[in-house]
């Protein structure tokens, strides 16, 4: 379902957000005179997103325009009710899932303005002078959906908008009291923290996690990751703990965890080398929530799910090595090629020692584990530590390599994997994983990548933490990974010396919507709040301007997009509002400031 705004004049719209609130105040004028004033917001209390408007003069109309798979019908005994049901098995979001449950939506039209469905199934909505309101009310239970359209019916959809408004005053409180030195930030940055703590809230699940982005219901680990470090470096504490509570029982229900769950349903799991990536950073995540909050008894509950987390990532490791999951962000837009998943990864083998060095500690401490176990733990991670010195860091050129291609001569491939909702099978004749039943068809021989460097990776250790960098080589990498930033700030996310030309070459529209062109014009969008991180942790004095670029690429509704080309444009097709990029670089953001708030006192 779709809500646009037609005019058949020229017209013109502005938007203001109200401070601590997901509540916004739009103006639309038709030829530059005043026409419609209305603020949107989603309804505390009940799963309604409304609009109450105040129309000047006619001449606007909103077209409701229905899902594909189902048209508007006017409910009998409710006038200005319309109703859109969908059926189980109806793929509703643009990930290749379908939902086991009903969808209902009520769409209700009250006030000053006529409603009608036209004759192609849309519902056209022409404001007229005076006051009145557009609601849409969604449940998966019929009845639910009833009792609070009736609800809303009863008391009228202006009667939500106090509620709402001092539901949101409460969170921005509780967040301020939790942050302090908060208060103490500038105006201008005060307002941009406010409005990033604000987008994460509205995207959050009554459920607990976040969702990834506007199309997606899919909670997704490592996301999730790095949404909850913004949370807590913006306040919001109730909500970190909300998005552990989720998966904790996610994986009581299910005994494992997927590399992302479906929110509100678990009628699928998206799947792909689930026993990495995503377990180290959930414990990370506990890592960090303990740390921020103090909340042991909340970590203490998590255990069996961590315990399991440690335990599965072993499986994988090959020489002190982990394999890459394969929906790192970098991967699907061309960045690192799926040939080389089985190679050995320095993000998931980072994920696996820093997360490995506080769950050792805390799980003895906690005398969860004996002393015993806890030191054969750390023999492991020993022997992974060393190895990730020896097969990502190269100190001459001061490069952290994103892969290992020897771990691909140390094991076997599996012979069969999963791709999100797509089993597919290995091709021993072309070195490729192929949909299963076609193993029969003749392809070019997979050629596995060499060493590569992405920025991403090699700005990891400073994030992540695990202290496999000196200090020096720190420092070396990021004065290197500077000097490939262009006028405008941009740095690409792989640089073409370090990926060859036919990595350039292959990378045309790689995720069906991508960019087409050079692989040097394409940065992942939490490579600005990385590289702030590192700058501010060395004090370096090119951390002013990485902020001012950072703040320049957040968007009015307080968020950070998951690409942006070389002109720091939103790269089509690419998830906009996007958690994990908003959630690191809200973090770095927020770092910057109170260091320099700290260095002015």
């Amino acid at each position: 379902m779709q809500v646009l705004t037609r005019c058949d004049r020229s017209a013109t719209g502005t938007a203001r957000r109200e401070a601590g609130a997901a509540i916004w105040h739009h103006e639309l004028a038709v030829e530059a005179a005043p026409t419609v004033a209305f603020v949107e917001y989603a309804a505390h209390g009940l799963s309604a997103y409304v609009r109450q408007f105040e129309c000047r003069a006619a001449g606007i109309e909103w077209v409701v325009k229905p899902h594909a798979g189902g048209g508007f019908k006017a409910v009998h005994g409710l006038a200005g009710v319309w109703l859109q049901r969908l059926p189980p098995g109806t793929l509703l979001f643009r990930d290749p899932y379908i939902t086991d449950q009903w969808s209902n939506h009520w769409v209700i039209v009250q006030g000053d303005c006529q409603a009608a469905v036209d004759g192609r199934g849309e519902l056209v909505i022409c404001l007229q002078p005076g006051r009145g309101s557009l609601a849409i009310v969604g449940a998966a239970e019929y009845g639910t959906g009833v009792a609070e359209v009736e609800a809303l019916l009863a008391g009228g959809a202006e009667s939500l908008l106090e509620p709402t408004r001092g539901r949101w005053r409460e969170f921005t409180q509780r967040r301020l009291a939790a942050r302090p030195r908060l208060a103490r930030l500038p105006a201008d940055a005060a307002e941009d923290m406010d409005g990033i703590a604000v987008m994460m809230k509205a995207q959050q699940s009554a459920q607990g996690p976040t969702i990834i982005g506007w199309h997606t219901p899919m909670a997704y680990i490592r996301d999730l990751y790095g949404a909850a470090r913004g949370m807590l470096a913006l306040g919001l504490f109730d909500e970190a703990r909300q998005s552990l509570e989720f998966r904790l029982d996610k994986f009581l229900r299910f005994g494992d965890l997927r590399t992302a769950e479906l929110i509100g349903t678990d009628c699928a799991r998206h799947t792909y080398t689930d026993e990495v990536e995503g377990p180290g950073y959930l414990l990370l995540q506990a890592r960090d929530y303990r740390r921020a909050t103090g909340d042991g008894a909340t970590v203490r509950r998590l255990w069996p799910m961590l315990e399991w987390c440690w335990n599965v990532q072993q499986r994988q490791l090959a020489g002190g090595l982990l394999p890459f999951n394969g929906d790192e962000t970098y991967i699907p837009y061309g960045l690192f090629p799926a040939e080389g998943l089985q190679q050995g990864s320095a993000d998931t083998t980072l994920a696996f020692v820093a997360s490995g060095d506080w769950l050792t500690e805390w799980a003895e401490s906690e005398r969860l584990w004996t002393p015993n176990h806890a030191d054969a733990q750390r023999r492991i991670l020993a022997e992974s530590r060393q190895a990730w010195r020896r097969w990502f860091v190269d100190a001459t050129t001061a490069r952290v390599w994103v892969n290992a291609p020897e771990r691909e001569q140390w094991v076997a491939p599996p012979r069969f994997r999963r791709l999100g909702s797509q089993w597919l099978e290995y091709d021993p004749r072309s070195g490729h994983y192929v949909p299963v039943g076609t193993l029969d068809q003749e392809r070019p021989r997979a050629v596995p990548p060499a060493r590569m460097t992405l920025n991403s990776v090699s700005l990891l250790p400073d994030y992540l933490g695990g202290g496999l960098l000196t200090a020096d080589e720190r420092r070396r990498m990021v004065e290197r990974i500077l000097s490939f930033a262009r006028p405008n700030g941009m740095i690409p996310t792989a640089l073409e010396e370090d990926c060859g030309r036919e990595r350039v070459d292959r990378h045309v529209n790689a995720a069906g919507g991508g960019p087409a062109g050079r692989i040097g014009d394409l940065g992942v969008g939490y490579d600005p709040g990385l590289i702030l991180i590192a700058l501010t942790e060395l004090r370096h004095p090119a951390a002013p301007a990485a902020y001012a670029r950072l703040m320049r690429l957040l968007d009015p509704a307080g968020a950070w997009n998951e690409y942006y080309d070389g002109t720091d444009r939103a790269v089509r097709g690419s998830i906009r509002a996007n958690l994990w990029a908003s959630g690191i670089n809200a973090e770095a953001a927020l770092g910057y400031l109170l260091r320099a708030e700290r260095t002015r006192r």
